[in-house]
């Protein structure tokens, strides 16, 4: 598809969109795993310029995305990354939707370019597990440990933030801190012959900077039976 562009020679204002294009890279490493995809698209709404400002809205959509996570692999999913930017910072939502869990992942991200720090706002689910095609094993693949999750809720919220060490000419991101509450309710467990009903809990994880992964309190399960 072709790429409209106009500019204005005498004040340097140039402008193109709307315009998009088929991504031909199947697969790249996030946060140095595979990932892998069967489509994705991305679409210039508007760009514009003039002078030192600048700005750009455009959007990602992936289909059929599968990353390896430790100890398995996510199902396919599909990404919707709407993006906002300017000489200033970008901003991006994003979403994430599996087969039978709709609303998997909803994320807003800023990341700041006059100053290298980001941070990032998220929640997980509901995810609603059943003994059908929502069960764990459908929407996480090949666990080494023999768990399945099939009823009941589980969601989380994560917070993080990070920059970028002054100097480091790889730009690699030091998260500086980060929190993920995890929440189950009333989930129906399986393990081998073992079987819990009714489990409930919240769990609140913290990490500053380098140091380890801490739980910010201890946790009360309550198990129906």
């Amino acid at each position: 598809e072709a790429w409209p562009i106009q500019c204005d020679l005498s004040t340097g204002h140039c402008s193109t969109g709307p315009a998009s294009v088929d991504v031909l890279v199947p697969s790249m490493r996030v946060m140095g795993r595979p990932a892998r995809w069967v489509q994705s698209t991305l679409t210039l709404q508007q760009a514009e310029a003039e002078g030192t400002s600048w700005n750009l809205q455009a959007a990602l959509q992936i289909a059929g995305l599968t990353l390896d996570v430790p100890q398995g692999e996510l199902s396919p999913t599909n990404w919707k990354i709407k993006m906002a930017a300017n000489q200033a910072g970008m901003k991006a939502d994003v979403r994430a939707d599996a087969s039978a869990h709709e609303g998997l992942l909803t994320a807003k991200i800023e990341q700041r370019f006059n100053t290298p720090s980001g941070s990032l706002r998220g929640t997980v689910g509901p995810v609603d597990f059943d003994a059908g095609e929502g069960r764990l094993s459908k929407l996480v693949r090949g666990l080494p440990f023999p768990v399945e999750l099939t009823d009941g809720h589980l969601s989380a919220t994560i917070e993080a933030s990070w920059s970028v060490k002054p100097g480091d000419a790889t730009r690699s991101l030091q998260l500086t801190d980060g929190t993920a509450t995890i929440v189950a309710d009333k989930l129906s467990a399986r393990y081998q012959e073992y079987q819990a009903l009714g489990v409930s809990t919240t769990v609140t994880l913290r990490l500053e900077g380098t140091g380890p992964l801490v739980m910010v309190q201890p946790a009360v399960v309550k198990i129906a039976s």
